[in-house]
């Protein structure tokens, strides 16, 4: 279904990119997998990304099954 968009006086339509053939592994930046947040089962911090905090920066506690996970 197509969307009709009325002329606008002074505005110039915008072109459109032909994006085939490209795929998320050719771009650049950095890609993170599934994020795990979590809180602090010693000091209650949190929450924190455990791919960025997997030791706990205020009491350098590390993660364990007992941290509470954050959905």
């Amino acid at each position: 279904m197509s969307i009709v968009v009325p002329e606008l006086p002074g505005l110039r339509p915008l072109s459109r990119v032909d994006c085939t053939g490209i795929s998320a592994a050719s771009l650049p930046g950095t890609r993170y997998n599934a994020i795990y947040m979590y809180i602090c089962c010693s000091c209650g911090d949190g929450p924190k990304v455990y791919n960025i905090q997997p030791r706990c920066v205020v009491c350098n506690h590390t993660v364990c099954s007992k941290c509470q996970e954050v959905k």
